[in-house]
């Protein structure tokens, strides 16, 4: 650095953002990372007209290296950081960080990309020597699939590193777009092995400095730095901060790496009896949680985080997975019948590390186990929504395998309700399977979370469970498998039905009951108690030993109540069936004013009568359909009214197959696919209904026999414009068709602004059109044109009225009910069109002779015409 010619010879770098030079000293000052080799040259006169010195080259790499303690470095430690590559090649990159010389006991650290340059092939290596300490390690990716989540923990740790770093991991990389790419990250937490609690190593949160590298693929030099983008936060809930206690092993009120460090030296000391100077130590800071929590010094369920009653490893590759970012802390909550509530439902509430809810995707899967078969059971999982399966391989095991619903996302809350669960009696073991998003890369994507491992204790259930990867999840691969049986997470979960029929304040005694096969009537004899009985339902059609619903109110308010009993007996006769309670029951009720009937009414299944008015519709739109068609002289609009009926019949068909209550005569509540089929066919069928509908006000008048070119125009009109607009609704969102709600429970596009969209908009323009022509017709002096248009008018309200009732319906039975009025009505009206707008009199005449002659200049043409009826029209 001693200028000996100043002036003279001067020094420049190729990068000087990555090494920047003293041009008069020659001093290299090293900035930054860069992939490739940077020249450094020497110049004579750089002032005026600079040449190169003869041999004044030289060519480096600039690489940093973590000179500060956490920082963690990408890549190779010399030479440029990471190799260049091509498009369609791989690429391995190594995570090494700089401990200060602490021993490294657990990591938590985030490595960013850009996926759309740079695919992440989901291969995760750790590369801690087993020299330095008994690791334990896992690996995700984030849900904007742009970051990788590493986590370890490294008990016994000998493992130090420097400023040159020390290897963690390696991860794979596939090099999707040319150009130069850039890798970087944060780390999140490093603790050293300090007893018994860890320090910090760095500063949590900081981002990578010898870490921000670049990589060329395909030899492009293009500076292309990417940065992730910045994650969103949100606060945590109530629910989700009890659940994160649940995985607070040291007591200090935080979810983070100290509890899996905590948890390593637990299950490390334990396994010495804490006999050593360590285990000592340990053992007094988990006396210390146990005061603080009020438990015995026996209880140890505050290092449980899995909570199979066993502080295993298990416990701890759970707590890595939720740093992770795999899977989620877990509470389970089991609501058996009661009093309040007469049915069996299981609730799992799921939270990640940061109190939130999980990723879209994640699924919960609930195992029922018994020890004898229960069919009983079995046939209420397989009429349950979220049923997957009653095989478990083994013919010993018994029980089934049902998904849950996501039913509060913002919570995380999943829900299974067992359908029937009112009236099934068992004893269970439930397991709980969680299944990540799919974006999870790891193998496999599901955990199961079960009772104290088999290594521990003798399993409950011996028998080899095993689901198949497809069973579990369509892209899982890796089957679930308990070849020596398993426990069951919790056990001894029972249901008893006759526990929700005990205590309430009114009762009655001996009643007889009559049910007509179409409606609910009433023939009471004996008994006491008053008869104020709204409605009374079974739950099959089977009166015999199942359950009846009575529901009642007062005369003086709109309150109701809800009571069950299982009915004793049944007696028939040639009449309807009689169910004849002889038994005193009680009756849970909220008021003393509300009455219990003294007698019973077991409904029948009333979409029966749905079906009826279905038919009884479909035979007058037949009639209507062969009325038309006899016509010799077939008119646009006898086109259009033909297709107009088909049309609605097919749209009444669809209403009343999408009404689906379990019990329906059509029960597809358990098909979500067919469910949607139905939705979509009924917006269809109402579109092409307002073109029809159209189409015939518009050609109204028209006598003439239309040509070729005319029908193809019609019937694109009629059928293909509906098509187009059903098939847009589809494209833009499949999932909107789909449950109306899931109290209210019939197939239908599901929410009010896309019912508005795309009902709305295309009624409303066939509305306008036929309003404008129904006004001509009105001002027309040809009154023929007038009965078209206006029972196409009438048609098209009721129609359209009819579905406004059906999508306002707030229960199945006020849809039902929509549906058998709108066929009804709309069948009576299509007759009566018929009958009183056939045009007597203007039929096309037919010409019978032709007679010319001239009259002075002027041509005269004479028509001799008649019409079909044989008579001469009066206006020609």
């Amino acid at each position: 650095s001693n200028i000996v010619l100043p002036g003279v010879v001067g020094f420049l770098s190729s990068e000087p953002t990555k090494i920047m030079m003293n041009e008069s000293t020659g001093v290299a000052t090293l900035l930054d990372n860069h992939y490739d080799e940077i020249d450094i040259r020497a110049q004579v006169c750089p002032g005026g007209s600079a040449r190169d010195v003869p041999g004044g080259l030289i060519r480096v790499y600039a690489n940093l290296q973590p000179v500060d303690v956490g920082d963690v470095d990408l890549g190779k430690a010399n030479r440029e950081p990471l190799t260049s590559i091509k498009v369609g090649e791989l690429t391995t990159v190594t995570a090494r960080v700089n401990t200060g010389g602490a021993s490294l006991s657990f990591f938590n650290i985030r490595v960013s990309f850009d996926p759309n340059v740079l695919e992440y092939t989901g291969k995760v290596v750790n590369i801690i020597p087993g020299s330095a300490g008994s690791v334990q390690f896992t690996a995700s990716i984030t849900e904007d699939g742009n970051e990788i989540v590493a986590v370890g923990a490294i008990s016994d740790s000998s493992l130090r590193g420097n400023s040159n770093g020390v290897g963690l991991f390696t991860m794979e990389f596939k090099a999707l777009v040319g150009g130069v790419h850039t890798l970087n990250g944060s780390v999140t937490q490093l603790l050293d092995s300090a007893k018994p609690d860890p320090g910090e190593i760095g500063i949590g949160g900081q981002k990578f400095e010898a870490g921000f590298i670049e990589i060329n693929v395909d030899g492009t030099r293009r500076d292309a730095r990417w940065s992730p983008l910045n994650r969103a936060r949100r606060a945590p809930t109530a629910a989700s901060t009890a659940l994160l206690a649940t995985a607070d092993t040291n007591c200090d009120g935080k979810f983070d790496g100290k509890d899996a460090v905590r948890l390593l030296d637990y299950i490390a000391a334990r396994g010495l009896d804490f006999t050593t100077p360590t285990g000592a130590t340990i053992k007094g800071e988990v006396t210390k949680c146990q005061t603080q929590l009020g438990l015995g010094t026996d209880d140890t369920t505050f290092l449980d985080v899995d909570k199979n009653t066993a502080v295993t490893l298990l416990d701890l590759t759970y707590v890595l997975d939720v740093l992770a970012g795999n899977f989620y802390l877990m509470k389970v909550n089991v609501q058996e019948a009661s009093n309040a509530e007469c049915e069996f439902s299981i609730n799992v509430t799921l939270a990640d590390a940061e109190g939130l809810a999980p990723r879209a995707g994640t699924r919960v899967l609930i195992d029922f186990a018994t020890r004898i078969e229960n069919t009983q059971l079995e046939s209420a999982l397989a009429v349950s929504t979220g049923f997957v399966t009653v095989s478990k391989t083994d013919g010993s095991l018994h029980g089934g395998l049902v998904s849950t619903t996501l039913v509060d996302a913002g919570e995380g809350i999943f829900s299974f309700l067992l359908n029937g669960g009112e009236s099934v009696s068992f004893d269970a073991g439930v397991s709980i399977l969680q299944v990540a998003n799919r974006a999870i890369t790891g193998s496999p994507r599901w955990k199961f979370f079960e009772g104290v491992p088999t290594s521990l204790s003798a399993p409950q259930y011996s028998g080899s469970l095993q689901y198949a990867g497809s069973v579990i999840d369509s892209a899982a691969v890796t089957p679930l498998l308990r070849a020596s049986g398993y426990s069951p997470y919790l056990s001894n979960v029972s249901n008893d039905p006759s526990v929700c029929l005990n205590a309430s304040t009114q009762t009655f005694t001996s009643a007889t009951a009559v049910t007509s096969a179409s409606r609910d009537t009433l023939s009471t004899s004996g008994g006491t108690g008053p008869t104020n009985v709204d409605t009374v339902s079974s739950t099959t059609s089977s009166l015999v030993g199942n359950r009846v619903t009575i529901t009642s109110s007062t005369s003086s308010s709109s309150t109701s109540s809800k009571s069950d009993f299982t009915s004793p007996d049944v007696t028939s006769s040639d009449g309807p069936p009689t169910l004849v309670v002889s038994e005193t029951f009680s009756f849970t009720t909220p008021l003393d004013e509300i009455f219990l009937a003294s007698s019973v009414i077991v409904s029948e299944e009333f979409e029966w009568l749905s079906l009826l008015f279905l038919i009884i519709g479909a035979i007058c739109f037949i009639l209507s359909l062969v009325i038309v068609s006899r016509r010799s002289n077939r008119k646009i609009s006898d086109h259009a009214h033909a297709n107009l009926l088909i049309s609605t019949t097919m749209l009444c068909v669809t209403w009343g197959v999408g009404i689906v209550p379990s019990e329906s005569f059509v029960s597809w509540g358990e098909s979500e696919e067919k469910c949607q089929m139905a939705a979509i066919f009924a917006h269809l069928y109402m579109l092409s209904c307002g073109s029809w509908a159209c189409i015939k006000v518009v050609s109204a008048g028209r006598s003439s026999e239309p040509t070729t070119g005319a029908k193809i125009l019609t019937y694109s009109a009629g059928w293909i414009l509906p098509f187009i607009a059903t098939a847009l609704g589809i494209l833009l969102d499949f999932n909107t068709y789909s449950l109306k709600t899931p109290e209210e429970d019939w197939c239908l596009i599901a929410e009010f602004p896309e019912v508005a969209f795309h009902y709305g908009v295309a009624l409303a323009l066939c509305l306008l059109i036929i309003f404008v022509y129904f006004i001509r017709a009105l001002r027309s002096l040809n009154s023929t044109d007038r009965g078209p248009a206006s029972w196409g008018l009438l048609e098209f309200f009721l129609t359209v009225g009819s579905g406004v009732a059906f999508l306002a319906s707030k229960t199945t039975e006020d849809a039902t009910i929509a549906v058998m009025a709108a066929v009804v009505v709309l069948a009576l009206v299509h007759v009566l069109d018929i009958i009183f707008s056939r045009e007597k009199g203007v039929d096309s005449p037919k010409v019978e002779a032709i007679e010319m002659s001239s009259r002075g200049s002027a041509p005269r043409i004479d028509l001799v015409s008649y019409n079909e009826s044989g008579a001469q029209p009066s206006d020609v």
